[in-house]
């Protein structure tokens, strides 16, 4: 491999939030004479392997978005070796009931071909992709299952679908980051639980405190005060629009408010501080109103 083939290669997995995952699934050639081989590159509703105290699934739905994007068939997931692409429909992406299915017209060159054997041989039959994750939620371990379980429900982006000759699965620091993240938080105030979650996200904090404000339709400085527990017990609407910008559920969002002693009416709002959080909202508003004056 040429150092510039290496610096491409290095820059796509160098990308915030990028996952690979494999699955074993039939990998062929459509026919002996045909250069183009099917495979799924994603299968819904199967647990992977142990990612060290939590597993995985990817949930129908999850690439429901992404079909459209610009992606590529690589061998390996190595950007200098492509085999076809979505744009010049050599790459072909469908969604049936087992997960996510590709075709690819395999590119004439010496990588197609090298792969094109040993597909037909059965040297090579496993698929792989790599993604960025939109949502996803956590289902605890009630004490009989025995792990976490991660549930992948929205991708982000689709990058590229890959013939594989090793599993990717093993390597899955992004995933571990956000589940020790998230087992951190467990018990946690609600301040504390929501620091933990932010820290433990793949983007900047500006940005997740920034996507938090617009999901809850309040304004930054107001996010930064439930942050630092100057304003307790935000209403359950506010606590959604959180929930929403981390990936999280709402459930688990006021399970922690309550652990601070926070109380809920029928309608989502805050019994004991409630109106406390509207007055400091009502003085931020007006503070800002004054230093654009």
């Amino acid at each position: 491999m040429t150092h510039q083939t290496h610096k491409r290669y290095w820059k796509m997995t160098k990308i915030k939030g990028y996952e690979q995952r494999t699955f074993s699934m039939e990998l062929r050639a459509k026919d002996d004479e045909s250069r183009t081989i099917v495979g799924h590159a994603a299968v819904f509703n199967k647990l992977s392997e142990d990612f060290g105290g939590f597993r995985e699934m990817i949930m129908p739905g999850a690439f429901d978005d992404v079909l459209g994007d610009d992606v590529r068939a690589l061998v390996d997931h190595q950007s200098h070796m492509i085999l076809g692409r979505t744009k010049s429909n050599t790459l072909r992406l469908f969604i049936d009931e087992e997960g996510l299915r590709y075709e690819v017209d395999v590119a004439d060159t010496t990588a197609g071909n090298d792969l094109l054997v040993s597909v037909r041989r059965g040297d090579v039959d496993q698929s792989s992709f790599g993604f960025t994750i939109k949502t996803i939620e956590w289902d605890d371990d009630d004490g009989k299952r025995g792990f976490d379980l991660r549930k992948i429900t929205k991708v982000k982006r689709l990058y590229d679908v890959s013939p594989v000759t090793f599993p990717a699965y093993p390597d899955a620091s992004v995933a571990k980051r956000g589940y020790d993240a998230h087992k951190e938080s467990r018990g946690q105030s609600l301040a504390g639980t929501l620091n933990t979650l932010i820290d433990g996200s793949s983007r900047d904090r500006s940005d997740v405190i920034a996507a938090m404000a617009s999901a809850a339709g309040i304004a930054v400085d107001t996010v930064q005060n439930i942050l630092s527990a100057d304003i307790n017990c935000p209403p359950l609407a506010r606590l959604e629009g959180f929930a929403k910008a981390l990936n999280v559920t709402l459930s688990r969002l006021q399970s922690a408010a309550e652990k601070d002693g926070c109380e809920y009416d029928n309608e989502g709002r805050s019994i004991a501080c409630g109106m406390a959080l509207e007055q400091m909202e009502m003085t931020i508003t007006i503070n800002e109103l004054e230093l654009k004056q």
